[in-house]
């Protein structure tokens, strides 16, 4: 079967449009298009295709349906497919498209110089495809000079006017006479869409959240700020500060007039950062008000101001503007967002007026099974905020954080994967991600960092392994290895990368200093030949030695990697273990052992069963003065890579000392209800690291894997092994696997004997320890 053949049928005849050609007006350009249908009856179904290079949000009769599509390669251009029935009704029905394309690369986005919309639908018997009777228009109406949010983000600032004649483009009523047919009409195969492909994933899902008021301020409008086209910048030059207002639970307010050269500043909190599109609805405008929009994660609870930081390495600048009409009006801005606080500042309005905030929310549907509810209400708060966290960090793929960057770097992924198994055991995200991850290499064959994206100083050749291990946690999780089958040439690449980079004598992997050696983000050595990197290779080879045994019509393709991992093995142990049984952290790039012996190396090689590694040694001197009292020498590891440890900690025996240190360490988390980027930021301090970062995550599946007790023995949940740590009074804990959810409860009786009830499917074995 061709890629043709997998198509929609309806697809095939459609075909790319866009208002405008050329590759100079594409910057921060926004377009509309516009399709009537008539229709003599509703259908129970009614099927549309839809795609955008590079974004769009599709609305039928005045109502959001959805915002895609998810991101990928021009090449093979991924499409939505959505029932737009329910929005149907008999008669006439508007069928309405707000695109966007940035004009340039970014961290999620690989520009090809050309933008494109593509529509096909089978409504009853009639098949409406993108064509000549579709009317579309450049938005004019939309500022193009304005900031972009950050330097990884897709999109720029939008700053949007009202007042011209097309505000009511979305209303079937509209008057769209005077817009023009498409400039373009290009096959759904046209360059560079040479085919097109399902997004593999479910639609974001779409929901509405309101925020609370909790404070008002008022001050002097900067020089020039009608012109201004970076609004964070112009804000963060203003006045921040708000009067806390007693009157809090409302997401509408009123706003007394401001005079001229003045503003008026309300401070309003979702309560924890959330992801979507702002729309504001005003009443009473008399028209050519300005209110500004400005999103932050955190604030000074002191003086209730924003923080914003607009020339740190991300640039972040979140900010929106909306210039009004005259009467009333509502607009839902285009990109979503992550953030928690919105700051709305309204510049010179003549008389009083009403304004409410929505949020159109979307994410990833990790809607699922998955719980967590243990006697300790501290606990129950850190997986929340964990839970809460993956949530907003799985968009159309897992990204680091929604609020500075929106993007798939591949150690942050492999974290989020064994987050969501927990919670709905999900595997679709992630094989996509490994897809698009495969799709972007160097020519020496490493992945990148993250993808797709112009990013070329983020090529990690530790995370290239990562991807490797990724192909494993999938066969893990199913039992299928269909990951490994599909991408046996990147990893034939990547194998062969670390192949041309072994030393010859020392038999260790050296460090090519034209790429990113992340390692952990810490002082850890990463030069020379670095412990963690050889590590993390004998960790891929012989995790990929497993996978291969599954997968006999492919063990001829790697037949040289299980003697490649134990010379490694013999490599490590011979340059790299110390007499005391330790593991120090490389050779210099002379070739001289390393002095320091850090967390992470004993880590890895435990985790690798390094023969000689004195465990015991490593337990009393380092891991557990680390786990118990936060004592480390050096290269304390980070709120990410701890998630090894504190995993590998909890398998040997010391659950209870693991959930004491996420306790620890997580407790300010939960209370703010999502998890930052490290440690040390906290809500009350100036740092500007992210405080919505999945990475962070882990305690999710730990808590749920030690005090649930539930450990995964065999691919695809055959069998798992029950061993609770009876932390507090009593848990319940649900885990969904591919096989059906288990189910454990416990509960301390009077003479604080645990009471243990199992529940498990009937297609798993289980192992009860206790």
């Amino acid at each position: 079967m061709t890629p043709k053949d997998r198509l929609p049928k309806p697809l095939l005849k459609a075909f790319w449009l866009w208002p405008e050609l050329g590759f100079n007006h594409l910057h921060n350009q926004f377009a509309r298009f516009r399709k009537v249908v008539d229709i003599d009856s509703v259908p129970k179904s009614a099927l549309a295709w839809i795609t955008v290079d590079q974004c769009y949000r599709l609305s039928v009769n005045s109502k959001l349906v959805c915002r895609g599509p998810a991101r990928g390669y021009q090449h093979s251009w991924s499409y939505d497919a959505v029932d737009i029935a329910p929005y149907l009704r008999k008669g006439r029905n508007l069928i309405a498209v707000r695109a966007y394309n940035a004009g340039h690369s970014t961290f999620g986005y690989r520009s090809e110089g050309i933008a494109g919309f593509l529509f096909a639908a089978r409504i009853g018997r009639q098949s409406i495809v993108s064509d000549a009777s579709w009317r579309c228009i450049r938005e004019s109406n939309t500022r193009r000079d304005t900031f972009p949010y950050s330097l990884q983000l897709p999109g720029h600032q939008e700053c949007i006017d009202l007042r011209t004649a097309d505000f009511a483009w979305e209303t079937l009523g509209f008057d769209d006479s005077d817009w023009k047919s498409s400039e373009q009409f290009r096959p759904w195969n046209t360059p560079p869409y040479m085919t097109l492909e399902p997004r593999g994933i479910p639609l974001m899902r779409e929901f509405m959240l309101k925020p609370k008021v909790i404070g008002m301020g008022e001050g002097n409008s900067l020089k020039g700020w009608a012109q201004a086209q970076d609004l964070a910048g112009l804000r963060a030059s203003e006045a921040l500060e708000h009067d806390p207002l007693n009157e809090t639970g409302k997401s509408t307010f009123d706003v007394a007039p401001t005079p001229k050269g003045k503003f008026r500043s309300i401070l309003l909190d979702f309560g924890r950062v959330v992801v979507g599109s702002p729309c504001i609805s005003v009443l009473n405008a008399t028209g050519g008000e300005s209110i500004d929009l400005l999103h932050t994660e955190v604030i000074d609870p002191a003086r209730l101001a924003p923080k914003i930081q607009t020339t740190d390495h991300s640039r972040v600048r979140l900010a929106n503007r909306l210039i009004c009409r005259k009467g009333g009006q509502s607009h839902a801005f285009f990109h979503h967002l992550g953030f928690r606080y919105l700051t709305v500042t309204i510049r010179e309005n003549a008389r009083p007026l009403k304004i409410s905030v929505k949020l159109d929310a979307c994410g990833y549907r990790l809607e699922g099974s998955g719980a967590f509810r243990s006697s300790d209400p501290q606990l129950n708060r850190i997986w929340q905020a964990c839970a809460h966290t993956q949530r907003i960090c799985s968009l159309d793929t897992y990204v680091d954080t929604p609020w500075r960057e929106q993007t798939q770097w591949w150690g942050d992924a492999r974290i989020q994967a064994w987050n969501t198994y927990y919670l709905n055991a999900d595997p679709r995200l992630l094989r996509r991600g490994i897809r698009i991850l495969a799709g972007q290499s160097t020519p020496d064959g490493l992945t990148y960092g993250h993808a797709p994206t112009i990013a070329h100083h983020c090529i990690l050749p530790d995370f290239s392994l990562v991807w490797i291990l990724t192909l494993w946690d999938d066969y893990w999780q199913t039992g299928e290895t269909a990951m490994l089958e599909q991408h046996r040439e990147r990893v034939v690449s990547i194998l062969e990368y670390f192949r041309s980079h072994t030393d010859a004598a020392t038999g260790l992997i050296r460090h090519a200093g034209r790429y990113w050696l992340f390692l952990d983000w810490t002082d850890i050595q990463k030069e020379g030949q670095p412990a963690l990197l050889s590590l993390w290779l004998l960790y891929t080879l012989q995790r990929l030695t497993e996978l291969l045994r599954a997968t006999a019509a492919m063990a001829d393709d790697f037949a040289g990697i299980p003697a490649w991992a134990a010379a490694l093995e013999a490599s490590i142990s011979k340059h790299l273990l110390g007499r005391d049984g330790l593991v120090c952290d490389g050779l210099s790039v002379r070739g001289h052992p390393a002095k320091k012996k850090s967390l992470q190396a004993q880590t890895l090689a435990w985790m690798c069963n390094l023969p000689g590694l004195d465990r015991s040694k490593a337990l009393k001197d380092i891991l557990l003065p680390w786990l118990r009292d936060d004592q480390v020498s050096h290269a304390a590891p980070s709120s990410y890579w701890c998630a090894y440890p504190l995993d590998l900690l909890a398998r040997e025996g010391y659950g209870a000392d693991v959930v004491a240190f996420i306790r620890r360490h997580w407790q300010v988390m939960g209370k703010f209800g999502s998890c930052f980027e490290n440690f040390d930021p906290q809500p009350d301090q100036g740092d500007m690291l992210s405080h919505s970062h999945a990475w962070t995550a882990h305690p999710l599946y730990l808590l749920m894997r030690i005090i649930g007790g539930v450990r995964q023995t065999a691919p695809g949940w055959k069998t798992i092994r029950v061993d609770p740590v009876f932390v507090g009074d009593a848990a319940e804990i649900t885990l969904p696997t591919p096989r059906g959810d288990i189910s454990v409860r416990w509960a301390k009786s009077p003479e604080q004997t645990p009471k243990l009830k199992v529940s498990v499917p009937k297609a798993i074995k289980v192992d009860l320890m206790n």
